[in-house]
């Protein structure tokens, strides 16, 4: 379901039914079925995968089974075969792919990894109706709306705070937890500046296990602050060396001689993300101070490379918050309008850049 354009590129047309194949696979557990089958080469028919799922009729799930995997090998997402001395379609095995090992199975805890859950994410029907109204960011885009608040009537952060136990929710703080983790495999192989930490607040912690991972590989922070909601801290764990702190990082935040923000700035819009980073700013000693942001950048060169999944990213920023990707030099000028007068730019092995925001004097501003 494809044809190629005038630059020879595949224009695709199946990209929902992927995802909607996908999410049903996910959902079945048919990636755990097969994981738990055999190691990667491992292939199974439909009818034995069905009969490890719930259905009030397994042949016809067989079925309708097998049409969904068909369509999922046929789009490489797992491999597939005949039986030596058979051709008949019903006989047809199925497999997993190294990408649906990684990505799409369980682990012994019942978490799947982050890119299974932006899956689920991206196809509840809250999302779904948000990316329905995108052609009206064009045509009102000086509304007070984005297409999210449009579809719901409320924003994306109000909305999950108002559902804190509905599926989005637990998607969406599962990713989040994720996506901290992967963010500081990445980061604390190349970003040395924790050695020269020694207090350290993390602004929109979520519930506080990056702080602990930092902590854990840095003795010589003490003191740690994780800052999120109330409704996001409510449910966080008691952490050793790890103090909760729960308000709204737009009004005021505490006192902390370094802070960071993990993927925190693209959620806003540049007036938001300028005055989030005046409140840092004014949280931050006077010498010595500074703000550690982790964020995709949006690089000049568009040409398929890691970098450009935040491209991919800021399409669904566009469609949930006020909020963007962004250029080093778009992330430069807000740290400059809140009143820091350097940035540090360390580039990781992959999508996720490292800046350091460094505070001056008030003398020098």
């Amino acid at each position: 379901m494809a044809t190629k354009n005038s630059n020879n590129r595949m224009v695709p047309f199946a990209h929902i039914p992927i995802h909607m194949a996908l999410k049903a696979a996910i959902e079945l557990h048919v990636f755990d079925i097969l994981a738990k089958s055999g190691p990667i080469g491992t292939q199974l028919t439909a009818t034995q995968i069905a009969s490890e799922i719930p259905t009030t009729n397994p042949k016809q799930a067989a079925t309708s089974l097998h049409r969904i995997l068909r369509f999922l090998s046929f789009h490489s997402f797992l491999t597939t075969s005949h039986p030596p001395g058979s051709l008949k379609e019903e006989d047809r095995l199925f497999g997993l792919t190294t990408l649906t090992a990684g990505s799409m199975v369980r682990n012994d805890g019942g978490a799947l990894p982050s890119i299974g859950l932006s899956i689920l994410i991206n196809s509840e029907i809250e999302i779904v109706q948000a990316f329905d109204n995108l052609k009206d960011a064009v045509l009102d885009p000086d509304g007070a709306k984005y297409p999210f608040e449009m579809a719901h009537g409320e924003g994306f952060y109000d909305y999950l705070a108002r559902r804190p136990d509905s599926r989005l929710n637990m998607f969406f703080n599962q990713l989040m937890g994720n996506s901290s983790r992967l963010f500081f495999n990445d980061v604390i192989r190349v970003y040395k500046g924790f050695e020269e930490v020694i207090e350290l607040m993390d602004v929109g912690g979520n519930e506080g296990l990056a702080l602990e991972t930092i902590i854990s590989l840095y003795p010589n922070i003490k003191n740690c602050i994780n800052f999120d909601l109330p409704h996001v801290i409510a449910r966080a764990p008691i952490l050793k060396g790890v103090k909760h702190v729960a308000r709204d990082m737009f009004e005021t935040l505490p006192n902390s001689k370094t802070i960071i923000l993990k993927w925190i700035l693209h959620n806003w819009s540049d007036e938001k993300c300028v005055k989030l980073l005046q409140n840092c700013w004014r949280a931050l000693p006077e010498e010595g101070g500074k703000v550690i942001v982790l964020e995709m950048v949006i690089p000049s060169d568009l040409g398929w490379n890691p970098a450009t999944t935040a491209v991919d990213l800021d399409l669904g920023m566009l469609a949930l918050s006020s909020g963007r990707e962004r250029t080093i030099s778009e992330f430069q000028n807000l740290a400059m309008d809140a009143g820091f007068h350097h940035v540090n730019v360390i580039p990781t092995e992959n999508e996720i850049q490292v800046l350091e925001f460094l505070k001056c004097n008030l003398s020098t501003k």
